[in-house]
């Protein structure tokens, strides 16, 4: 890992950043690493593509999905993939609470603005970097698409300014990871 990254306390504050380190259990340990791997693995892409996106014109919404899963087992209460669509097609509201039921309704009306062509909230470009935060507890707001605003670690961004390659190179990284050592 320390020769993927252009810094060699790069790793270090990764882990550090999420709170990882050999004396977790194993269940803690796994649901930090999987925090990294969502990070890096849905967030980082999305600042990337948003960026590319909005320096050519084109109009850029972005949004946070950090809704808490509302049924029992092991990952209640933690947002997850996936959990965005079931509010969009409004499958579950009537196992939702009121606030959850009221922003699952609100995110589906947002989604029918953009796909008419309209504005669902304020774009992400240059300086307005902006994106409509969706939870936890039915909260669902516009704020600045960074750290401490947007439920992401800030670390990343930290990481990101000191690695060369960036957000993008965050998401080689994590593919990297992922595809495990080269076969020899």
């Amino acid at each position: 890992m320390d020769k993927t990254f252009s810094k060699a306390e790069i790793p270090d504050r990764l882990l550090q950043g999420y709170g990882i380190n050999p004396d977790l259990d194993d269940d803690t340990a796994s649901t930090k690493v999987l925090e990294v791997l969502n990070d890096v693995g849905f967030y980082t892409p999305t600042v990337a593509y948003a960026e590319g996106m909005a320096s050519k014109g084109v109009k850029t919404f972005i949004y946070r999905f950090n809704e808490g899963n509302p049924w029992d087992g092991p990952w209640k209460g933690r947002a997850n993939h996936i959990l965005d669509v079931a509010f969009l097609f409004q499958n579950f509201n009537a196992y939702l609470e009121k606030p959850q039921r009221q922003l699952a309704e609100a995110w589906a009306e947002d989604v029918f603005k953009f796909c008419y062509g309209q504005s669902p909230w304020d774009e992400w470009k240059g300086d307005q970097r902006v994106a409509k935060v969706l939870g936890p507890e039915g909260r669902a707001e516009v704020v600045v698409d960074g750290p401490g605003e947007n439920g992401r670690s800030k670390v990343l961004w930290e990481l990101a300014e000191m690695d060369a390659g960036g957000m993008d190179h965050l998401s080689k990284v994590l593919n990297d990871f992922l595809r495990g050592p080269p076969v020899t």
